[in-house]
């Protein structure tokens, strides 16, 4: 019989040998394929024309902005929450009470679960935690804050929010491009709910029965109070807007003309003080609010009047395309505040620049006093931003080029609907550092006054392809087309070429690099198809022939079906440690890393990952890398359709990273180590449900739970202090194993 120490130490050596399994595979990847890794740096200055200091030039860009307030450390003071709909990504700042301004923290992003569409931040249950409402497929889904020293999210409502249509129970329909109202319409302290009716023009008030069947406002039921709310009808065709509409609302329906509704901004806000919830409504495809003053009361609300002019007739609010109001106190002054921005969720109809408006409130008059409201200490190139790493002037520094998509240039109605038009331009910031601490000034943010071609997509590359002293820019365009231009200095660009190659399939992503290692510069462009055409040099150094040799060079297609038709590639080759390496963008905003093998360029490169490091930073990820410090190891500058850019140092892989490489690292696990409350957030979407087992050191399975293939984020609680082993499996296999460490406080 084993005695109770035989036991204990039996226990021991398992979790020993576990341990060391673990260990063992870990370094046995440490040094394998890879010779670096990226850290992600908010402190690399960059200055602006009038040489300020931006606060955040790093953050990635703005395009569609959503802001909400809620206290992310605990500090009795509200922070910032930005929410953009292009990138699915958050962007937390915290309130600096003695600069009373704010100071980016990306870190608290990762205690919020994944959002799809909107959010709207509000405490349902009076608790003091503001929590989660947004989007999900039919309707709304909500988390409850349940965080003590930062926020911590729990899903209370899933699939969607229900309500009580008469006899029978279905979901509150809310579509991606809605924002409801989630207010407390009747004063009994719970939240009601706001929305358009699922075939639009009428507006629908659910009442939340909290209060009145338990007493209290932790619970979500909601009952339909109204289908005519406001007695007002929007048009089908257009966003004007019908009053004294409920009469003839069983005509309506039984029209043919019936359409479904299209997308609406919604707040309730007592505009003119009179205890009574105004409404502000915004709609798709137009840049302004209608603002409707309520004669009764919020939960029978009765709109007889419209402002068209909003805050004032000399200064109304106009934001293409689509805009949405959100009152904060921006100052924490304990005046409403409000902000406007582009709710619009296509790509190719906002205004991406300057597109966050703030309004601050004297005395119940509001007046914008910044048009660009934390984007302006961004660097943010409106969409589509395009980097690429060169010393332009020749002064030893490596300086940084941004092409983008374009600016609003124009826009107006064509039968009816909004039409858009933008121009592209290239910036160009100067490095004003030194060769191991790279500092950047924006000089020009229209080199070569580049707008007047009215081009779209300008994606450039530079480099003397003629040995004559002399740079060329070459661009590619939305068409497929690329531009070839003469530079010689930053002032003075001339164009040599307007139809100098083509890609043939649109969207040509240029680069300029001696591919074969001849001596000669050749051209490798990236396309709307994914796949990258290579233009060999078969010229000389002093006339270049670039000749189409391959359009599927190294069989890359970084297309993924999943996310979108179109691959849209973006490469970046570079040299390193004597080998060519390839960083490729794609459409979904991965990178793929490849080696190649430049001795035989009809061979398929070696793809090492196909989302490195899961870097992600929003849609058609652009790549530029190199060493910027000259510690050996490159930097990457990475651009995306929201227009910014994100600068990630090299350094050394360490040997954990470079294991969880090696088994896809589809997950993260935090916090780690942690007091027992831990979330396992998928870091990819995969269709694919996993199941998720969780070892004590015993080797005995303490937790078995299922992880569909719809849930991006899955909480674990374990109440006993100790090592434990996350084990995530697919269908077929273990695809990924993971430490965790739980400790007691004291």
């Amino acid at each position: 019989m084993l005695t109770k120490s035989c036991l204990q130490m039996k226990k021991f050596l398992t979790f020993i040998l576990i341990t060391s399994l673990l260990t063992t595979t870990y370094l046995s990847f440490s040094q394998e394929d890879e010779d670096f890794g990226f850290s992600p740096s908010f402190s690399v200055q960059v200055y602006d024309e009038q040489n300020i200091l931006y606060q955040y030039p790093w953050t990635g860009g703005i395009n569609n902005a959503q802001i909400n307030q809620i206290d992310l450390n605990n500090d009795d003071l509200e922070d910032i929450v930005l929410y953009d709909s292009h990138s699915n990504k958050l962007h937390c700042f915290i309130y600096d009470r003695k600069l009373h301004n704010y100071s980016y923290s990306p870190q608290y992003a990762d205690y919020f679960p994944e959002i799809e569409g909107w959010i709207n931040l509000i405490d349902y249950d009076r608790d003091g935690q503001k929590d989660i409402f947004t989007y999900n497929t039919g309707g709304i889904i909500v988390y409850k804050n349940t965080g003590k020293n930062h926020p911590e999210f729990e899903l209370v409502v899933y699939p969607f929010i229900k309500s009580l249509y008469g006899n029978f129970e279905t979901n509150v329909l809310v579509t991606n491009v809605d924002y409801p109202i989630i207010e407390d319409m009747d004063n009994d302290n719970d939240l009601d709910l706001v929305v358009f009716w699922g075939l639009g023009s009428y507006m629908q008030l659910h009442k939340n029965m909290s209060q009145e069947r338990y007493g209290h406002s932790d619970s979500l039921v909601f009952e339909l109070y109204s289908d005519c709310w406001g007695d007002i009808a929007e048009s089908e065709e257009s966003n004007t807007l019908n009053f004294d509409a409920c009469n003839n609302k069983e005509r309506y329906l039984n029209s043919e003309k019936q359409e479904r509704h299209t997308g609406s901004t919604m707040l309730a806000w007592d505009i003119n003080k009179d205890g009574n919830k105004d409404l502000i409504l915004g709609d798709i495809d137009y840049p302004n609010f209608a603002v409707l003053i309520n004669d009764n009361t919020s939960l029978n609300a009765d709109f007889n009047t419209q402002i068209n002019n909003f805050p004032s007739d000399e200064k109304p609010i106009e934001l293409f395309s689509f805009p949405l109001m959100k009152p904060i106190d921006y100052d924490l002054d304990n005046d409403d505040d409000f902000v406007v921005s582009s709710f619009d969720p296509s790509f190719n109809k906002s205004r991406f620049e300057n597109n966050i408006h703030l309004y601050k409130n004297n005395d119940n008059t509001y007046t914008l006093i910044d048009s660009a409201f934390l984007s302006g200490e961004m660097l943010d190139f409106s969409a589509g931003s395009k980097p690429i790493i060169y010393d332009l002037n020749k002064d030893g520094l490596s300086d940084l080029l941004v092409g983008n998509f374009g600016y609003l240039d124009e826009a107006f109605y064509e039968n009816g609907f909004l039409k858009t038009k933008y121009v592209s331009m290239i910036a160009y910031l100067e490095n004003v550092g030194d060769k191991t601490n790279p500092v950047f000034q924006l000089k020009n943010k229209n080199l070569g006054m580049l707008s007047k071609l009215k081009l779209e997509h300008i994606h450039p590359t530079i480099s003397d392809i003629d040995d004559d002293g002399t740079d060329e820019l070459l661009i590619g365009t939305t068409t497929g087309r690329m531009l070839l231009f003469e530079i010689a200095s930053p002032d003075e660009i001339k164009l040599i070429d307007n139809n100098y190659l083509s890609v043939g399939v649109g969207y040509a992503t240029p680069q300029f690099f001696d591919l074969n290692k001849d001596g000669k510069i050749d051209i490798v462009s990236g396309a709307k198809d994914g796949k990258l055409k290579y233009f060999e040099n078969r010229g000389t150094k002093k006339e270049p022939q670039f000749t189409l040799v391959n359009e599927n060079l190294g069989n890359v297609n970084v297309t993924n079906q999943n996310v979108y038709y179109f691959g849209h590639s973006s490469p970046c080759f570079f040299d390193y440690k004597g080998q060519t390496k390839l960083f490729c963008g794609a459409y979904d905003g991965y990178y793929n890393y490849y080696v190649v093998n430049n001795e035989d360029l009809n061979e398929d490169f070696t793809l090492i990952h196909d989302n490195y490091l899961f870097l992600h930073n929003g849609i058609f990820g652009s790549p530029a890398v190199k060493d910027l410090n000259a510690d050996g190891y490159p930097e990457l500058i990475s651009g995306n359709y929201c227009g910014g850019l994100n600068f990630y140092f090299g350094k050394k892989p360490n040997p954990v990273m470079t294991s969880e490489l090696k088994s896809k690292q589809l997950f993260d696990l935090y916090p780690n180590p942690s007091t027992g409350s831990i979330i396992l957030k998928k870091n990819a979407y995969k269709s694919t449900d996993y199941l998720i087992k969780i070892y004590n050191p015993a080797g005995q399975l303490i937790i078995e739970k299922l992880m569909s293939s719809n849930e991006q984020n899955m909480r674990i609680n374990i109440n006993k202090s100790g090592v434990y082993f996350v084990v995530v499996s697919d269908k077929s296999s273990v695809i990924e194993t993971k430490k965790l460490i739980v400790y007691s406080t004291p």
